[in-house]
C-alpha cells in the first residue's frame, strides 16, 4: 500500500515548525494534543478526501505552534482560569506562527471553517454563563485577531448574547476590539 505524502511529511512539517529535531507524529487521538515532543492527532480521513489536506495542515501548524511558543514547564491554572490561559495562549501562539510563517494563517482559519461547518462551537443559549464566556473569549479572538472569519457568525451571537446577560463593563461590546 503506497504511504501517502502529506501524512509522511507531517513530521516533517512539525519539526520545522516547531523548530525541534524529533518530533513525532501520531495519528488516531482522540483530539490534537501536543506535550512538546510528539503530536498526536485525531483521526483523518482516507487518501484522495479534500478533508485530509485541510484538517493535516491545521492541526499540524497548531501543535507545532505549541510545540515552538509555549513553555511547557508552566503549569496550567486549574479551573475557569486554566480554560480561560488555553483560549488566550491557542491564539498567541497561531498569531505568532501566522507571523513567522505567513501561509499559517490559512491552514488555521481553514481548520476552524472545516471544525465549524461540521458542528457549531456556539453553546446553547441555556449554557452556564462561564461556558459561554470561554466560548466568546475563543471566537472574538479568533475571528477579530487571528481573521478566522469562519468564527464571527458565533463571536457575533455570543457577544449579543453576553451583552445581555453580563454587567455593562463586562460585556464583550465594551471590550477594545479591533474596529470591524
Amino acid at each position: 500500500m503506497k504511504k501517502n505524502a502529506l501524512l509522511g511529511a507531517l513530521p516533517i512539517i512539525a519539526t520545522l515548525l516547531g523548530q525541534k529535531l524529533g518530533v513525532k507524529v501520531v495519528i488516531g487521538g482522540r483530539q490534537a494534543i501536543t506535550d512538546g515532543q510528539t503530536i498526536v492527532l485525531p483521526s483523518l480521513p482516507a487518501d484522495g478526501d479534500p478533508e485530509l489536506a485541510v484538517l493535516a495542515n491545521g492541526y499540524i501548524d497548531h501543535e507545532a505552534a505549541h510545540i515552538r511558543y509555549t513553555d511547557f514547564s508552566i503549569a496550567k491554572p486549574a479551573g475557569l482560569a486554566g480554560v480561560f490561559t488555553e483560549v488566550l495562549e491557542d491564539v498567541r501562539i497561531e498569531r505568532q506562527l501566522g507571523e513567522r510563517f505567513p501561509g499559517s494563517r490559512h491552514n488555521l482559519a481553514a481548520l476552524v471553517d472545516r471544525l465549524e461547518s461540521r458542528q457549531s462551537l456556539l453553546p446553547p443559549a441555556e449554557a452556564p454563563v462561564a461556558q459561554q464566556v470561554s466560548a466568546a473569549l475563543s471566537a472574538l479572538l479568533r475571528a477579530r485577531l487571528l481573521g478566522q472569519t469562519g468564527l464571527s457568525t458565533v463571536a457575533d451571537t455570543l457577544e449579543a448574547r453576553l451583552d445581555g446577560v453580563l454587567p455593562p463593563a463586562w460585556s464583550p461590546s465594551c471590550w477594545p476590539w479591533p474596529s470591524r
